[in-house]
């Protein structure tokens, strides 16, 4: 195996670490500030592993997470709509096979549940 995929592996077992981690919070607002490393981890390891398109959609949600640990409630849905036209924008840019299309979905579905910030 080479170091650069041991590498990244590294990376990947930090960023789930950190994932799951996330999750055993209670405060919803800690948990989304959970993923500005996770996220930067698992853009990374991507990296390593020559996926751009996972990288950049993972670099792209650390910001929006950054935002939304700090915005006010009014300004979730402008900074989600324009989180999800960066993707959109990128992955068909990146995109080279029909699923490609795939991380793009599910991005979006998970977002959208961002939308209602109490749950």
């Amino acid at each position: 195996m080479e170091n650069t995929f041991l590498w990244a592996q590294l990376f990947g077992l930090c960023a789930m670490g950190i994932s799951i981690a996330a999750w055993q919070i209670k405060n919803p607002r800690h948990v989304i500030f959970c993923y500005v490393p996770s996220g930067t981890l698992w853009g990374i390891q991507y990296i390593l592993l020559g996926a751009p398109l996972g990288a950049v959609m993972n670099f792209c949600s650390v910001i929006k997470d950054s935002g939304l640990v700090v915005i006010p409630q009014k300004y979730v849905p402008r900074l989600i709509g324009l989180f999800l036209v960066a993707i959109t924008l990128l992955s068909l840019y990146f995109m080279a096979h029909w699923y490609d299309i795939l991380p793009l979905l599910a991005a979006t579905v998970i977002n959208l549940t961002l939308l209602n910030r109490d749950n």
